[in-house]
This record gives C-alpha cells, sequence and structure tokens, in this order.
C-alpha cells in the first residue's frame, strides 16, 4: 500500500462579497488536486445575489444572514452594521459549522475583504466565536486589503477591522463566551457590537497600532482574534491601466492557488509522488507561529515538452507520471527554482513588506517529481534565509503530476510595512473627516475626498 501523508485539513469560511468569490475560487482550484486541504467549506453573507452567484460552494453551505433586517440586500460598506449583524446571526452560522466534527479539523480559515461591510465587520465576531468555542482549535485569516483607489472609507474600514483582529480581546476572555454584553459594574471587556450599550469611544476598545509604531508591538492588554492574518493588498495585484473589476478574478485565483498549495503540500497518494522533503502541519503551524501577520509570494513557469526525444530514450528516462515527457536538464531546473523562489519573495508578493522585519519563512515548490530538483530547493531556503535573517527557513517539495512549476513563499512574523501605515494614515484621515462632517447635511463625497485634516491622530478604534 502506498505511502499516505494528511496534509493540513481546514474549514474555510468566505465572509461577504469578496471572501465567498475567494473561497469559490479556493474550491474550483482545490478540485483539481489529488490532495485536498479543504475538508469542508461554508459563504456567510448578506446579500443573497452574492450567494447565488456562487459556483463551486454547495448550496447548503451558502448561508444568508440578517433576512430580517437587511432583507437580503446585503450592508453596503457599513462594518459596523456587518459586525452587528453577524453577531445576531451568531447561532445560525454555529450551527451550520457544527455539522462537521471538529477532530477532522486542524483549522479554521477565515476568507474576507478587509474594507467592505459584511466580511470586514463579521469575520472578528465570527473569529471570536470560534475562538471561544473552539479553544484549542486554530484560526488563520486571509484578509484583503483594498486598493488606495478606493477611498477613504474602504482604507478606513480595512484598519478598523485589522485592528480588532490583531487586539480584538483580553487575554483574561479566554474560555468565555466573549458575545456576551459586559454586565454592569464590569471594569473591563468589549461591548457586544450587536447590543444597545454606550457606543461612544470612551468604552471601545482603544486600538493603538497606527503608522507612527511598528506592527507586533507590546499587546500585554489585549490579545488577537486569530492565530495568523494572512494578508494580500488589492494593489500588489492590480496593474496601473487595469480596472479592479478587471484583476479581481485574476487576484482571486491566485490568492485561490497559493493558499490551497501551502495547506495542501505533504499528502501523496501514490508512494512514487513522495517529497524529499515533506511540508506538513507543524511546519506551518510554527511558521505561521511567528507573529500574527503573514504574506505569501506566488510565482510559476510552465515546462515545455521534449518533443525531441527519441523513442528509446523516451523508454530509457524515468518519465513523468502524468504520461507526458519533459526535458529536465538538472541545471536548468535548479536556476527554474532559484529563480521562482526570488521572483515570489521579491516581485510577486501578495502584501508589500519589508523582508528584514520578517521573523519566520517556508518555500514550498510543487510539480513533476523529475523536475524538484533539491539542490535548487535546498539554495532557494538558505538565500530567503539571508535576505529574512531568520533563524530557519522550512521548505520542501510537492511532486504533483502539471506542466509547471509552482512556488509558493510564506512570510511570517510582518512587523514593518510602509503598506500598512499609509493604510493607517488613510485611515486616520477617514475618521478625522467622519467626526467633522457629522452634520447630516455633510455631502455624501466626504470620505471620497482627500481632506488634510490639522492635529489629526492614528489611534484607530476596533468594531468592539
Amino acid at each position: 500500500m502506498g505511502t499516505h501523508i494528511v496534509s493540513v485539513q481546514v474549514g474555510a469560511i468566505g465572509i461577504g462579497q469578496a471572501g465567498g468569490k475567494i473561497l469559490d475560487s479556493v474550491l474550483a482550484y482545490d478540485s483539481e488536486l489529488p490532495e485536498s486541504p479543504v475538508h469542508s467549506a461554508f459563504a456567510v453573507n448578506t446579500a443573497e445575489t452574492d450567494l447565488l452567484g456562487l459556483a463551486h460552494v454547495p448550496e447548503d453551505r451558502r448561508l444568508l444572514i440578517g433576512e430580517g433586517t437587511q432583507n437580503g440586500g446585503g450592508v453596503g460598506a457599513d462594518n459596523e452594521t456587518g459586525a452587528r449583524v453577524t453577531a445576531e446571526n451568531i447561532e445560525t452560522v454555529h450551527a451550520a459549522i457544527e455539522q462537521v466534527p471538529s477532530d477532522e479539523l486542524d483549522a479554521f480559515l477565515l476568507i474576507a475583504a478587509l474594507g467592505g461591510g459584511t466580511g470586514s465587520g463579521g469575520m472578528p465576531v465570527l473569529a471570536k466565536h470560534i475562538d471561544s468555542v473552539y479553544d484549542s482549535m486554530p484560526v488563520y485569516a486571509v484578509g484583503v486589503l483594498p486598493s488606495k483607489r478606493e477611498g477613504q472609507l474602504y482604507a478606513y474600514n480595512a484598519a478598523r477591522s485589522l485592528q480588532t483582529l490583531l487586539q480584538g480581546r483580553d487575554p483574561d476572555e479566554a474560555g468565555r463566551d466573549r458575545m456576551e454584553q459586559p454586565t454592569s459594574g464590569t471594569e473591563t471587556g468589549n461591548p457586544n457590537p450587536s447590543a444597545g450599550g454606550e457606543s461612544d469611544s470612551d468604552t471601545r476598545n482603544r486600538m493603538v497600532i497606527g503608522p507612527d509604531e511598528q506592527l507586533g508591538g507590546d499587546r500585554d492588554q489585549t490579545a488577537p482574534l486569530v492565530e495568523n492574518v494572512i494578508l494580500v493588498d488589492n494593489d500588489a495585484y492590480n496593474g496601473p491601466n487595469e480596472s479592479l473589476e478587471q484583476a479581481w478574478e485574476q487576484i482571486n485565483q491566485t490568492i485561490a492557488q497559493a493558499i490551497v498549495d501551502l495547506f495542501a503540500a505533504g499528502e501523496p497518494v501514490q508512494r512514487r509522488r513522495v517529497p524529499e522533503t515533506v511540508v506538513d502541519t507543524a511546519d506551518i503551524r510554527q511558521t505561521l507561529a511567528n507573529g500574527t501577520l503573514s504574506t505569501v509570494g506566488y510565482a510559476t513557469a510552465h515546462l515545455e515538452m521534449d518533443t525531441t526525444q527519441t523513442l528509446l530514450g523516451r523508454l530509457r528516462s524515468r518519465g513523468s507520471a502524468d504520461g507526458h515527457d519533459y526535458d529536465f536538464d538538472q541545471q536548468e531546473a535548479e536556476l527554474r527554482i532559484m529563480n521562482l523562489v526570488r521572483d515570489a519573495t521579491q516581485s510577486s508578493l501578495g502584501f508589500e513588506t519589508t523582508l528584514e522585519s520578517v521573523e519566520a519563512g517556508l518555500v514550498l515548490v510543487a510539480g513533476p517529481a523529475e523536475a524538484l530538483n533539491r539542490r535548487g530547493i535546498e539554495r532557494s531556503r538558505d538565500w530567503l534565509q539571508t535576505q529574512i535573517d531568520a533563524p530557519a527557513v522550512r521548505g520542501g517539495d510537492y511532486p504533483r503530476d502539471q506542466p509547471e512549476i509552482q512556488t509558493t513563499v510564506l512570510l511570517s512574523g510582518v512587523h514593518d510595512s510602509e503598506r500598512l501605515q499609509e493604510l493607517y494614515l488613510q485611515a486616520a484621515k477617514a475618521r478625522q473627516t467622519i467626526e467633522d462632517c457629522e452634520d447630516p447635511r455633510a455631502p455624501d463625497t466626504a470620505l471620497t475626498d482627500a481632506p488634510t485634516p490639522p492635529g489629526y491622530d492614528h489611534h484607530i478604534d476596533g468594531l468592539f
């Protein structure tokens, strides 16, 4: 009987429009692989039309919430309403995911755009609930940052959602149902976004990460709702002359391929495809455990078939398991892998960061076994280790029958990023604009203009 290595098994939940579409792309790509890391998948939304547009999420796994208040029309870009509606309907979501035996899962994977309404507001609420119910289950999040072109409101939503994910609960709350409203006389705790209690900024959990401070700083007073947030920036995959609508499909596919490859590695179904170096559940967990922010890079190269080889040469060669013959010059294979890893790290990261600020890395190379040059993988790991100055870079190969080489680079422990500083600066301006425009007669364009109010600060409130 062939060797069988179990990959990470995740319960994937796409929240909101973008989260559902990315989940749909994940399932489409996942269905093409013999090794599936997606044990179960659910799409959660307040907009019925978004759920109807999904092609790969089973209909009974599409959860419409807030019908009584939103009438299936969504929440627009109001992430406070998204958080409230999700909290009010948390039992509906819980009843669905409870159907999946928790002992069959290694982790939950939440997917959402951080700048919108349902996903931005709902993901922290759902993360908080899962953390309170499945206290030993890691929860990872894929958070998509809005393009700079989408305006200040989306930046403000993204900053608040990210703040809540990173610093959304008091450590003393562990093990309790943290969706309950604090009782009178409670000195600590965050108000329930669905409750009718105080809502002024003095009662909120004031978040302190901003452009003037390093990410990953002192969090003695708060604890993250998730183990790690894998950030993806819409602008990273969007060409200068390309509309956001044109780019979104490619962005979704790239995110899906990188995430699925990362979690699927290490589970060969045939002995002939056992990797030289296995990337297993522990490798991924340990890499993601270095800090709470991560990014992934992804690069591919198509393999040319060898049409010049003679019949005798083909019989003597090892051949590819898929029945195709490729030209696998090993020196060329080594250089190909090294170039792809560098491209994934330097040019194709889903989120711009300073490599020196990264605390851990993982390299995964997938493709036909004959093209997975071991020396190329080892040299790529060594190179990445020098770039991020980390104690060790994990990595390995993922043999599978396909006409291309795919490289995934996971960088974890991000704590310095100009892109996040820009986001928080934009969010701070948006908040100041909101405070200056509380007059109901204020124009609707207030958050799409570019105000430069004097004396604004960089504190951003979390959602709860």
